[in-house]
């Protein structure tokens, strides 16, 4: 047994050298196992596709060129991916085609994408660097093409869709990053649907927890979704089901356990209201009708972070960090511009976002998880009245989101003398104040500084909001359902 052994280990070790992923044939080789062998394999594959990953992308954006596409950047498969694909087909990381990976986005149909296809297959035919088509095809309605280039070590992967189908499989920003504003705009107003609600229907129809009605349910949404999002010149459609207030809320409460599998499923250590309540587009919610939607949305949120919570407690990381600031304060921005608390959020626990103008019900969440061990922090965050209700309706033009004039004029005061009801009721915790006052970006500021702001709402400062809001009206800016929405 132990000569078997060693033979097959150096039978491996020869293909290694031969290969170039060892540069000598030591007598170390009998020490090596399969799987030092195995990660050997693993680093220099990942190696070579950052090299024939620049080739692909050069290639793809050639061929997106000829027929005005998009390219998306590459994207290169991690480790613990790759490594996971591999235990999964009992396969090699050489033999795994899209280590790394590009999208080519042009055309509108099926008829459209063909051209792209054939001039992808056989210019990298003429170059000696075509490696297979596919053509992918589901039973709900999704599909899309796959040329996979082969270089002399590994094969690469360039997807080909239509600007329907990957405005269907990606997220809102990930779209825009790509297609641009402009054509962003035009899909979502001809196709009546919000952006990368396909894999949210993915995951509902393969969660274990999905009963065969619910899964025959989310197929038929998804067969109307993707039709929808392919057919662009047909008028826009309602979705199929469309349910608000109560029956949002009851319709929720029976899909509540798949609806937090899908947000868990890649959420990391996030609880974002607006994130949550996007798993409810399918029965209607499309961002300018929140009030629609909220109650339900509540539901979401309250089994997310209890779940957060749990899965930072099996991984001994009992620490929670909280967001506060007014709509539209900047919260991402000033994070991002102090390295040191944008760290803080990468290692947390769990990292609960939102507005928190209902500091009650701040102060009992903080309450539940003291009970349970959990060490809080707290990131606030103030921008004045007129910048803060500007970025709104920035905001409402790019994502969606619509903040009444009224709402904020009500809620704003709501902050006033906020700092120090912090520093009373939670002495102990470990307390933020970002000033991005005039959008300055968020400098960090002692809490004696951050007492000064001002959460004033004159009548005056009403009326100056008031006219930022017609500003917008009357720029062309903003559609007919996002005018109606600030009503």
């Amino acid at each position: 047994m132990i000569m078997k052994k060693n033979y097959y280990l150096l039978l491996t070790a020869l293909l290694f050298f031969s290969t170039g992923l060892l540069t000598s044939c030591s007598d170390d080789y009998q020490a090596l196992t399969g799987e030092d062998l195995f990660e050997q394999e693993m680093s220099a594959a990942m190696a070579d596709a950052r090299v024939y990953g620049q080739q692909t992308d050069a290639f793809a954006r050639e061929v997106a060129a000829r027929f005005n596409g998009c390219v998306t950047d590459m994207n290169y498969k991690t480790r613990e991916s790759a490594t996971r694909k591999c235990k999964t087909d009992n396969s090699r990381p050489y033999d795994l085609k899209d280590l790394a990976r590009t999208t080519i986005v042009a055309g509108w149909d099926s008829t459209e994408i063909k051209p792209v296809i054939q001039y992808a297959v056989e210019t990298a035919t003429e170059r000696g660097i075509f490696g297979r088509y596919k053509h992918q095809t589901s039973d709900y309605g999704y599909w899309g093409d796959i040329v996979n280039l082969k270089f002399e070590k590994l094969y690469t992967e360039i997807q080909v869709k239509t600007y329907g189908m990957f405005y269907a499989s990606l997220d809102e920003a990930s779209v825009r990053s790509v297609i641009g504003d402009s054509l962003f705009n035009v899909i979502r107003t001809k196709s009546g649907v919000e952006p990368g609600l396909s894999h949210h229907y993915y995951e509902i129809m393969r969660a274990d927890t999905s009963s065969a009605e619910t899964i025959a349910k989310y197929k038929q949404l998804a067969i109307d979704y993707h039709y929808r999002c392919e057919h662009l010149s047909d008028p826009p459609a309602q979705p199929s089901v469309v349910l608000k207030g109560k029956d949002a809320v009851e319709w929720t409460r029976n899909h509540l356990d798949s609806l937090v599998n899908v947000y868990m499923a890649d959420c990391g250590n996030l609880l974002d209201p607006d994130m949550t309540r996007d798993l409810l587009k399918c029965i209607g919610y499309t961002r300018l009708n929140v009030s629609d939607y909220r109650e339900a949305g509540w539901m979401i949120d309250s089994v997310v972070f209890v779940r957060l919570i749990d899965r930072a407690e099996v991984a001994n990381n009992k620490t929670i960090l909280f967001t506060m600031g007014m709509y539209g304060c900047g919260k991402t921005t000033s994070l991002n511009n102090n390295p040191d608390l944008k760290k803080l959020v990468s290692e947390v626990g769990v990292v609960s976002e939102g507005a928190y103008n209902n500091v009650k019900y701040f102060d009992e969440t903080v309450e539940k998880i003291e009970k349970r061990g959990f060490k809080p922090h707290l990131i606030y965050v103030y921008n004045d009245a007129e910048t803060g209700y500007t970025n709104c309706m920035e905001r409402l033009i790019h994502s969606n989101r619509a903040v009444t004039c009224e709402t904020y004029i009500a809620v704003f005061p709501q902050y006033q003398g906020r700092v120090e009801y912090i520093e009373e009721h939670h002495p102990k915790m470990e307390f933020y104040c970002l000033d991005n006052n005039h959008n300055n970006g968020g400098k960090r500021v002692t809490t004696e500084e951050a007492r000064q702001w001002d959460y004033t709402m004159t009548e005056d400062l009403q009326q100056k909001l008031y006219a930022i809001k017609q500003s917008y009206i009357d720029s062309g800016k903003l559609n007919a359902e996002q005018i109606a929405a600030l009503q």
